[in-house]
């Protein structure tokens, strides 16, 4: 993989991870650009495991720090982590380095942000893939003041618990490799060093999203294989500045919902926001936030043209997961497989030979 860096006519300055094919000439030969967008709190370095497998599978591979990540720029506002800014980003990233269209996958937030990107500018995209995140049609009233009512003790506690300007982000800064090894943890062990007591307290009543666990917290060597790896993370995010970008990610779900709200009105989908673009959504069965079930409610009514994908033994981190538990294939590798098969599946070739969406309609498992 080859590291650059571009500036954005929008005046960002954005990292990426380049990886070609072997032994195609770059020049002369079309190659489809697949494009892996990472999610909280994560960096390029989260796609480690895939960007080889697809690159050999033939395609340019494009992953970027997103905005407020790694050494991508990372803006002090909340207001800057708006979708509208960020599908911008993409699409100017594209623009920069002359990509018409691409495939887009995405993890977590990611995978949010995969799916307002085929909304808002499906002229860009040639298919879409999630991993964990499950299509969800943007409503027609303001989430916000729902999820502010709902949210505390449930779930997404945590998510009210990041509107706090100081509490979420200094907590996080303080020990920045503390929140990794607690942050990227497989479903086995997130519950090791924890105080099941405070563990039952919401994060916004015990005022923390990681005091609950010990501060010698362990290394899930499961996710974070080697000190290297954690080091690496380190790294990256004091060169953003610390969590700051991250967290703002989630300051802005009322925004976020104007501006989708716009996109669909321009786009004629007010009642009905589909996506005819061929999609992959791979669910992990131990996700405890982004749950399997979550799909079948939220995705599969909208996106006609769904690959489902599934790894039932692993967690949230699905894409880095380094151990198996009794057929002796790592759990990355099964996401791997699922991704491949995908992007060279006939229905992903005749979308990348038609330029977009299929014409069919047509759901499958991988």
């Amino acid at each position: 993989v080859q590291h650059k860096y571009v500036q954005l006519k929008n005046g960002m300055t954005y990292h990426y991870v380049f990886a070609m094919p072997p032994n195609v000439n770059t020049v002369i030969s079309p190659t489809t650009t697949v494009i892996l967008i990472h999610g909280f709190p994560d960096s390029w370095y989260g796609w480690r495991r895939q960007i080889p497998l697809i690159a050999a599978a033939g395609f340019r591979v494009i992953c970027p720090d997103m905005r407020g990540y790694g050494e991508t720029t990372a803006p002090q506002e909340d207001g800057a982590y708006c979708m509208k800014y960020i599908c911008e980003d993409l699409s100017l990233l594209q623009e920069a380095l002359n990509i018409p269209k691409a495939i887009y996958i995405g993890h977590d937030w990611g995978g949010t942000f995969v799916w307002n990107m085929v909304q808002a500018y499906p002229e860009r995209v040639l298919a879409v893939g999630a991993v964990c995140t499950p299509f969800q049609a943007t409503p027609q009233t303001n989430p916000w003041p729902r999820m502010v009512k709902n949210g505390p003790g449930s779930r997404f506690d945590y998510q009210i618990y990041f509107q706090k300007e100081y509490d979420a982000i200094g907590e996080m800064d303080k020990d920045i490799g503390r929140s990794y090894k607690i942050s990227h943890r497989s479903h086995e062990t997130k519950f090791t060093d924890v105080d099941d007591e405070v563990e039952n307290i919401p994060p916004t009543e015990r005022n923390g999203w990681m005091n609950h666990i010990a501060p010698d917290a362990i290394r899930d060597e499961k996710c974070l294989v080697s000190e290297e790896e954690l080091e690496y993370y380190i790294y990256l995010c004091k060169k953003a500045g610390g969590f700051h970008g991250g967290v703002k990610w989630y300051r802005n779900v009322e925004s976020n919902w104007k501006y989708m709200r716009q996109v669909l009105t321009e786009r004629g989908m007010e009642d009905k926001p589909m996506v005819y673009h061929e999609a992959l959504m791979i669910t992990a069965g131990k996700d405890a936030v982004l749950t399997p079930t979550m799909v079948d409610k939220y995705t599969v009514p909208f996106v006609p043209n769904l690959t489902r994908g599934h790894v039932e033994d692993a967690g949230h981190w699905v894409l880095v997961e380094n151990w198996s538990k009794d057929n002796g294939i790592p759990q990355f590798l099964i996401a791997n497989r699922m991704i491949v098969n995908w992007l060279l599946s006939s229905k992903v070739t005749n979308a990348i030979r038609n330029g977009g969406p299929a014409s069919s309609i047509s759901n499958s498992h991988l």
